[in-house]
């Protein structure tokens, strides 16, 4: 902020010289002592209001935008929502014909397609650090945040109906038919794991608007990696034993981000913040698809039967943004130091960072790697923030 200019304190100046002149002896007759008294206690006001004027000015141009050296941490718990599209369906459970054995077509009996999405709130951590420098509008800030979830779902496929396990397959088509010969109803189990860790390391740069707006400007680089995998494995009944497909997915990468937001107190350390941020990642992506018999092992593994696996590796690259909005509440607790707590809502949406390949056919004999699709968080963060003043 530049210090302001007022002609006051000159003409204040200028009045008490011609003031002074006017009772000089030198330059104009006596005045009596009533009038001479008026003049001294008038050049006295004159005096006291030049001083204020003066203090005033001066305390308006060194008054810093941000006069405090600080170091805040803050802890945050996060309640995300995992949205993968595309991914959910891992099985097809059909209706059986009046009398159709087993293997013969059952097309237009269709039944469920079944879905196993994550659960509504999956736990994450944030640990953040905000250095103030002192008399600057620069600040410096360096974020970590993990989340690790995983969700199961089961499905029965009775006997002599339509049915098999799609992770691996494409959405039009599903693996067999449940046996009417077998000995007990065949079924699928669902296994989905996804694993998202990101670090950003950047500068700020704080524009106070007014007394109570601020706005920031950011940038800076970030680092995220994404691990994913979807199994499906169907029991057959008594007939075939145990097949497993799995699908998993791997995604690290780095790159720039800029960022910007406002800040609104409200009064009673009361703050109301919204940010936007965005970005782009660029790395490693590779795919693995499997599919056997008999053994949740590897292709190697000296009980897998009928073992097919195709893999992916490539240069990737996975623009990221988000947005936020939040509110925070500060109270000093002890002297030089702070505690603040904050809550908000979340949104940040990865693009192309998961893959969603799958076997061209029923027969699996090559796979399609030109499918990906978006990992999308969503949800609502509550945080504490330790704060010190040096």
């Amino acid at each position: 902020m530049h210090p302001s200019f007022s002609l006051k304190p000159l003409l204040l100046v200028w009045g008490l010289g011609l003031s002074a002149f006017a009772v000089s002896p030198a330059y104009s007759q006596p005045l009596p002592r009533q009038e001479v008294i008026e003049k001294i206690q008038s050049l006295e006001q004159q005096l006291l209001m030049l001083k204020q004027e003066l203090k005033l000015n001066s305390s308006i141009a060194v008054e810093p935008l941000n006069p405090e050296e600080s170091l805040a941490i803050n802890f945050e718990t996060l309640f995300f929502n995992v949205s993968i599209p595309g991914t959910d369906v891992y099985a097809f459970n059909g209706t059986d014909n009046a009398n159709n054995n087993a293997g013969e077509s059952q097309s237009g009996s269709l039944g469920d397609w079944k879905s196993n999405p994550f659960n509504t709130l999956n736990f994450g951590y944030r640990v953040s650090l905000d250095y103030d420098f002192v008399n600057s509008p620069w600040s410096i800030d360096a974020s970590y945040m993990d989340l690790d979830t995983s969700t199961s779902s089961t499905t029965s496929i009775e006997r002599g109906r339509e049915g098999g396990r799609l992770v691996t397959i494409e959405q039009s088509d599903f693996d067999d038919t449940c046996d009417v010969n077998s000995t007990r109803d065949c079924s699928v189990k669902s296994t989905r794991e996804i694993d998202i860790s990101h670090i950003r390391l950047g500068s700020n740069y704080d524009l106070q608007l007014n007394e109570s707006v601020a706005i920031n400007f950011g940038a800076g680089l970030q680092y995220a990696d994404v691990q994913s995998s979807f199994k499906a494995e169907e029991d057959e009944g008594s007939t075939d034993g145990t097949e497993i497909s799995t699908l998993k997915s791997s995604f690290t990468g780095v790159g720039p981000y800029v960022s910007s937001g406002v800040a609104v107190d409200i009064g009673s350390n009361i703050l109301l913040s919204a940010r936007a941020n965005g970005g782009v990642l660029l790395g490693d992506g590779s795919t693995y698809l499997t599919d056997y018999s008999s053994d949740d092992g590897d292709c190697t593994s000296g009980g897998a039967a009928e073992c097919r696996i195709e893999k992916k590796a490539s240069m990737t690259t996975v623009p990221n943004y988000g947005f936020s909005v939040g509110i925070e509440w500060e109270k000093e607790i002890a002297k030089n130091t702070s505690l603040l707590l904050n809550g908000g809502y979340e949104y940040t949406q990865y693009f192309g960072a998961v893959d969603n390949s799958f076997y061209q056919a029923r027969n699996e004999t090559s796979g399609d790697f030109d499918d990906s699709t978006d990992l999308i968080l969503h949800g609502f963060t509550v945080g504490i923030k330790l704060k010190y003043v040096f």
